[in-house]
């Protein structure tokens, strides 16, 4: 059975990979999304330099995907299965790192019918000062936007579970009554995600 058939209107089939850890192998990469069958694909190391529209193009196709964002910076990629009809786009530039390195969130309305969700993907760097430095911008960047939508945030924050950029994500999601709160997954990361009823901010954090 496949996953359009197993998903209802209020859940959303997301996933997060990163193309550094396949080290070139772009087979093994697809195959890995299309087994998955996802709604909504995050894709941290877009290609972004020559030909990276064509590239980034390319590859949805080969994973039964289409390009929902076409933001060149940070390398970051959101990707939707036709089931997921895309209604708005957003980019956040966060400052730039010491080393000159841009950092930003890309996020993407989507609809399956009738349900909308807002997904945000990001990654950050490895060094504990930037991380610490693009905190608030990001959680800005997250929560600007009215919780109009279920919040899926996805990507990789570059430090542990217990790190303190997740522990401020949790406490804001708290205060906003999220009902599903964060789960950590591993790249590749797959979860199906629920509308709340109870709720209209939920939230997946995925780090690779």
């Amino acid at each position: 059975m496949g996953g359009s058939e197993r998903v209802t209107r209020s859940e959303l089939r997301v996933m997060t990979v990163d193309v550094a850890r396949y080290r070139g192998d772009v087979e093994a990469l697809t195959a890995t999304v299309r087994q998955a069958e996802p709604d909504v694909v995050t894709v941290l190391g877009a290609p972004r330099s020559l030909r990276w529209r064509s590239k980034r193009a390319e590859l949805a196709r080969r994973c039964g995907l289409v390009v929902a964002t076409a933001d060149r910076p940070g390398g970051l990629l959101i990707m939707t299965s036709l089931r997921a009809a895309v209604v708005d786009t957003s980019l956040a530039l966060l400052p730039l790192s010491s080393r000159g390195r841009r950092r930003c969130v890309v996020s993407a309305v989507v609809d399956t019918l009738g349900t909308r969700w807002r997904v945000a993907a990001t990654q950050l760097g490895q060094d504990a000062g930037e991380r610490a430095a693009h905190s608030g911008p990001l959680q800005s960047a997250l929560f600007a936007v009215g919780p109009s939508a279920p919040l899926i945030v996805a990507g990789d924050l570059a430090e542990s579970s217990d790190g303190p950029i997740q522990a401020a994500l949790r406490d804001r999601l708290a205060k906003c009554a999220a009902a599903d709160g964060l789960v950590i997954l591993a790249d590749p990361a797959l979860a199906v995600v629920s509308a709340s009823s109870r709720s209209p901010l939920a939230a997946v954090l995925a780090q690779s």
